[in-house]
């Protein structure tokens, strides 16, 4: 008798025992799964916050503002990723540390959650931190920005202005460098990119966005010429990775500029612009085409040869890969007539997007009004399907795609109200490619 009684005294504490070890052990399932969640929740987090912070890099006047703007944009995505009392843990997001490096932002993120423990806590655990750690990097930018402001433009001139002035804002002022050009008649750069340094000036190129009058008709090569030429002016050993150039304009272009064959009067066989008018039967000229709206001095009307169109755009030098005369994907002849001027700037404008596009730059195409969704004109075409052959889009024509250059964007705003989400939209896109 005495010996079952002593055997089922031992029985007792090993049974306590085994529970103990038990519970543990399911506790340390239960909780292990927990942390697991926790973590990936949490690195979910992080990573969402630092791709916040290096995307609101850009906002603000000064370093101090732009930092703020990113550390208030890395808590607000980090809660927004990972709820408060998230499994009963407690979340702390460190303050994101920002560095700058040959022009990429980089952004590293971290953050812990403290965890409490649950049956685990039977085996003297009472809690655990888990940590995640992110580094979210923001390539530098090449940009180029050509805005139309002909006459047609006019009535929605203020609208214009803002849009263009809040989709700088997207961009960094201290690694991003933009070129502000702006065309009619000619084009003309009113803010040059920087060539010997990082960044841009968005208070001052506001001002002149501000400043900017809309008058004359338009001349879409030129502008497209001189966003080109802005962006290779920068060396090729300093180039950004990307480069892009955004185009807006609300009509397809009417006028283009070369060195054109003139009889008189005597020394008018300059570089200048002709235009195909309205009346859709004259021909005028010749204005500057580095001025927005201005004749070239002495040849405000000049008399044309009878073959005047070069066979190539000469410009700025003769152009085998820009062809006048000739020209395809719309036949043109050397005869100054209406249609062959219309049509050559046609030409023009396409052939100049794809030059850049084969040069590595993205182009981006914003249009104006419905009447670039209507079919018309001397080709029954429209101006949006130019504008998506311009920028390469994937709803572009068949006969003007490029697989082998880079893709672009193209957005139609029907009316000036939505202009900003246009812009938008293109912000978000190249944003994306920075990544």
């Amino acid at each position: 008798m005495r010996h079952l009684i002593r055997q089922s005294a031992q029985v007792l504490p090993m049974t306590a025992l085994l529970l103990v070890l038990l519970v543990g052990a399911v506790g340390m399932a239960l909780d292990s799964g927990r942390a697991y969640l926790v973590r990936a929740r949490l690195a979910a987090a992080v990573d969402a916050a630092g791709l916040a912070a290096a995307r609101a890099v850009t906002r603000g006047e000064d370093a101090a503002s732009r930092k703020a703007s990113a550390v208030a944009a890395a808590g607000r995505a980090f809660r927004a990723n990972y709820p408060d009392g998230y499994l009963s843990s407690t979340p702390q997001l460190r303050t994101p540390q920002l560095s700058f490096e040959q022009g990429r932002v980089l952004v590293d993120t971290s953050a812990s959650a403290s965890l409490p423990l649950g049956l685990t806590a039977v085996m003297g655990f009472t809690g655990i931190d888990v940590e995640a750690s992110a580094q979210a990097m923001r390539r530098d930018l090449d940009l180029a920005l050509v805005l139309d402001v002909s006459t047609s433009l006019a009535p929605v001139a203020q609208q214009v202005r803002d849009a263009a002035v809040l989709f700088l804002e997207r961009f960094s002022p201290d690694t991003d460098r933009v070129a502000l050009v702006r065309f009619a008649y000619g084009a003309v750069v009113d803010m040059p990119i920087r060539t010997g340094q990082r960044g841009f000036d968005r208070p001052a190129m506001r001002r002149q966005l501000q400043a900017a009058q809309f008058s004359g008709y338009t001349n879409s090569a030129e502008g497209l010429w001189q966003g080109h030429a802005q962006l290779n002016s920068v060396l090729a050993t300093q180039r950004s990775s990307l480069r892009v150039m955004v185009f807006f304009s609300d009509g397809v272009p009417t006028a283009f500029a070369s060195r054109f064959g003139v009889a008189a009067p005597a020394g008018c066989d300059v570089a200048g612009v002709l235009v195909s008018d309205i009346d859709g039967v004259s021909v005028r000229g010749l204005w500057r085409m580095d001025r927005q709206e201005e004749p070239v001095p002495g040849c405000a009307a000049v008399t044309l040869s009878p073959q005047a169109l070069p066979p190539f755009y000469n410009a700025h030098g003769e152009r085998a890969d820009l062809p006048v005369a000739g020209g395809a994907p719309r036949s043109v002849g050397a005869r100054p007539s209406w249609i062959n001027v219309n049509r050559a700037a046609r030409n023009l404008a396409e052939a100049m997007a794809a030059r850049a596009r084969a040069d590595g730059i993205h182009v981006y195409t914003v249009g104006l009004g419905p009447e670039l969704l209507q079919y018309g004109g001397a080709d029954g075409e429209s101006g949006s399907d130019m504008l998506k052959c311009m920028a390469n889009s994937a709803d572009a024509p068949l006969r003007c795609r490029a697989p082998s250059q880079p893709a672009g964007v193209h957005c139609h705003a029907r009316d000036a109200a939505e202009l900003k989400p246009c812009f938008a939209i293109l912000g978000a896109e190249i944003l994306r490619l920075t990544k």
